[in-house]
């Protein structure tokens, strides 16, 4: 018999990093084995984080996707799916980021990032 009906896009995880309380720069790399993507999801864990710029770098190079996200992620929460350019899905090599912890008293925070089939 045939499988169950495809119930919309995968999501799977494509990393996490930790955020200090400071604006911090950092980059997450990605590879080839995840897949491709048409759109990323963030989240956030342990603290709140302000994200403010993201850049996505693809597998067959070409020019980067600059995202200005300029928001707050509340710690649990997930973000809406950011679309990528082009029509295409793309191998997502590396995906640099602008943020901003929040203090608090619960120390730093973990932002994961989900790649959306």
């Amino acid at each position: 018999p045939p499988g169950p009906p495809d119930t919309g896009p995968r999501v799977e995880l494509l990393g996490s990093q930790r955020v200090g309380f400071n604006v911090d720069r950092d980059v997450l790399r990605v590879g080839r084995k995840e897949g491709r993507f048409r759109r990323i999801a963030l989240r956030a864990l342990d603290n709140d984080i302000e994200v403010l710029d993201l850049k996505v770098f693809y597998g067959r190079g070409g020019p980067p996707d600059d995202v200005q996200v300029r928001r707050v992620l509340r710690a649990g929460q997930r973000s809406e799916p950011i679309d990528l350019r082009g029509n295409e899905p793309r191998v997502i090599d590396r995906i640099e980021f602008v943020y901003r912890a929040r203090p608090n008293f619960r120390g730093a925070a973990t932002l994961e990032v989900y790649g959306v089939h």
